[in-house]
């Protein structure tokens, strides 16, 4: 495979900024050598921009093509920026984009972040729309994650993502099991807008609350907690069925917090549990923004109980997609695929990406 230089871009449903991570990739499919050609780096979110991205849910047509113009123009002065003080010559920028909608069952899903305008803007070949391959023969287009595992973390079997919504992937010699479990950070950052911070940091107000067993109820009856794997979730079905219950509830905001944590954690050992049946691993390598919440963290491993729970250095917690889309992008410019069906549940394994020329 021919070396290549490529910065990934990513940005998240919970809204935290503009993960970029440039690599280089070098050697083969079965021994492929990474490293990061500068310092990962998370870019703050023109408010404009961020204001534009919250109302998602109620733009109109024009107002989301307006989006996703002026979205592309800002990551591709995020990654000329970003190139330029590390003077890094880039192969390729590959953005995953920031998802409007996620309906597989009807063939789409879309992000916006103009790949033709981060191209124009950053001078260099562009890629986008990683999810719509893997649609078109079937798929979830989720999760991508597995490739970025198999790949690059191949000595763990089973992951864990705490991002906007919690994922999960298993890697067997037989097949990759993955798939969305619940909300997660969506949640959590939902709650303390009303408290005026950004994030829970460390769980501290999750910790100080109580369990309000009503609400933990409601949140567990939701119809997609039966639905069988491979499944998705959008982020339009947590804002109108998850964050609905919480916005309903008259608990305390502490309380509300307390409750999705001890939620999150059921659910995950729920599905866990029910996919290591019988499947010797005692280890789960956690990421995302969740694995800073160190109470989250810490019901989690009181749920898992023998199961250790691996939290990796910050980078890796911190840019583990970003890397994923710069391996997407090094991949699909070696013609190689860049999802696996066994994982989305698509008819076989995909090349996805289109580019974008300066």
């Amino acid at each position: 495979m021919k070396s290549y230089t490529v910065a990934g871009l990513m940005s998240g449903s919970s809204l935290d900024g503009l993960d970029v991570a440039c690599v280089r990739f070098s050697g083969t499919q079965d021994k492929m050598n990474w490293e990061f050609a500068a310092e990962p780096t998370t870019i703050p979110i023109p408010e404009h921009l961020l204001a534009g991205l919250k109302d998602l849910h109620t733009a109109t047509d024009a107002q989301i093509e307006k989006l996703d113009v002026s979205l592309g123009a800002f990551y591709g002065d995020a990654v000329s920026q970003y190139a330029k003080t590390y003077d890094l010559t880039l192969d390729l920028v590959a953005s995953h984009g920031h998802t409007v909608r996620h309906q597989p069952q009807d063939g789409y899903s879309l992000q916006i972040g103009n790949g033709d305008k981060i191209a124009q803007v950053s001078k260099t070949l562009s890629m986008t729309q990683f999810r719509s391959a893997d649609i078109l023969k079937g798929g979830q287009g989720a999760p991508l994650a597995p490739v970025v595992e198999h790949y690059l973390f191949g000595d763990y079997k089973l992951f864990l993502n705490l991002g906007g919504i919690s994922n999960i992937s298993l890697h067997t010699p037989a097949r990759i099991i993955a798939f969305d479990v619940c909300p997660s950070n969506q949640l959590l950052n939902h709650l303390c807008l009303e408290l005026g911070v950004a994030y829970d940091d460390k769980g501290m107000y999750a910790r100080a609350g109580k369990l309000d067993s009503t609400l933990l109820a409601a949140l567990q009856s939701d119809g997609y907690h039966s639905l069988d794997f491979p499944k998705s979730l959008d982020n339009n079905y947590v804002r109108d069925n998850f964050i609905k219950k919480l916005d309903a509830s008259a608990s305390l905001v502490e309380d509300k917090l307390h409750t999705c944590v001890h939620y999150i954690a059921r659910a995950l050992q729920r599905e866990i549990s029910a996919i290591l049946l019988h499947k010797n691993i005692h280890e789960i390598f956690v990421t995302g923004g969740g694995a800073y919440n160190e109470y989250l963290i810490e019901r989690l491993q009181q749920e898992l109980g023998s199961i250790k729970v691996h939290v990796p250095s910050d980078e890796i917690i911190q840019h583990k997609e970003s890397i994923l889309m710069a391996l997407c992008g090094y991949l699909a410019l070696n013609k190689k695929p860049n999802s696996f069906a066994s994982a989305t549940g698509a008819s076989h394994d995909t090349i996805n990406g289109v580019l974008h020329h300066p």
